[in-house]
């Protein structure tokens, strides 16, 4: 573990110079998510228990796992595709 904080702690002070990504807006963000929810589903069986549900358009991708039985959404996925 020491090593792990060490070389951690050397990639950040080595980074320095480096000049980072501008953060994401929030709106933006709420676009990806309401142009992914917009998309037509597809989805396919994972077996008895199971549900996969992926929604697609030319620049978002959501994918989100159900659970058969009870409809509930066990996992939700939002990409950014460019």
């Amino acid at each position: 573990m020491k090593r792990l904080k060490a070389t951690a702690t050397e990639a950040v002070a080595e980074s320095r110079g480096v000049r980072l990504a501008e953060p994401v807006k929030a709106e933006a963000v709420r676009g990806l998510i309401d142009d992914s929810e917009k998309a037509k589903p597809r989805e396919r069986s994972l077996g008895p228990t199971a549900r996969l549900v992926t929604r697609e358009d030319e620049d978002n991708v959501m994918v989100e796992a159900r659970d058969e039985k009870t409809k509930a959404v066990v996992h939700k996925s939002y990409v950014r595709k460019n």
